[in-house]
């Protein structure tokens, strides 16, 4: 019985390793635009599609697939950050809050007419492989996105900390006006 509840406890730590790493993205907008960004979930999932799709497409390595995701979903959410939100920085926030929440049933209804209701399982070399660590017994795939999440947040946070793009980042989020005092660029940042 204590084996069972360790290793429901270890595969939660590991997803909540991946979670982690999702909600880190929506902290970060919320702590420097101050924008309460309903869609993120949505645009995550279009990060799983579109890495999925590169699996099943170009028959990739699952790494590949998650650095073209990345890289799509960055210059998508450049683009909507320079055609809506930008427009909804500084209006009250009920206006965020019905902007959002429209691109999110957006979202949700282009992925649910696009791709359907059905789940889409993905098989990998690591998809049916474990590791035994005494009374635990991993799964590999989980272990391996939660050594990948855990990584992302730890470079992330070195890099918040310790670059000149970082510290500004932090500085805008902690004070706006303070940082327009002392000549940060507030609307590039």
């Amino acid at each position: 019985m204590l084996s069972l509840w360790l290793n429901v406890l270890a595969s939660g730590i590991l997803l909540g390793l991946v979670y982690g790493l999702v909600a880190l993205g929506l902290t970060i907008i919320f702590g420097v635009m101050r924008v309460v960004n309903f869609a993120h979930g949505e645009m995550v999932v279009f990060g799983v599609y579109i890495g999925y799709w590169a699996v099943r497409i170009w028959d990739v390595p699952i790494i590949v697939a998650a650095a073209i995701a990345a890289v799509v979903m960055f210059a998508f959410g450049y683009l909507l950050e320079t055609v809506i939100v930008k427009r909804f920085v500084n209006r009250p926030h009920h206006y965020q809050f019905i902007v959002f929440i429209g691109l999110s049933l957006l979202f949700s209804g282009a992925l649910l007419v696009t791709f359907g209701p059905d789940p889409r399982p993905t098989a990998s070399q690591l998809s049916f492989r474990t590791v035994s660590l005494g009374f635990l017994t991993l799964d590999l795939a989980r272990l391996q996105a939660a050594a990948t999440a855990g990584v992302l947040i730890v470079v992330l946070g070195a890099y918040l900390k310790f670059s000149s793009f970082g510290r500004s980042l932090r500085a805008a989020a902690d004070n706006r006006l303070g940082g327009l005092v002392v000549g940060l660029n507030i609307p590039r940042v």
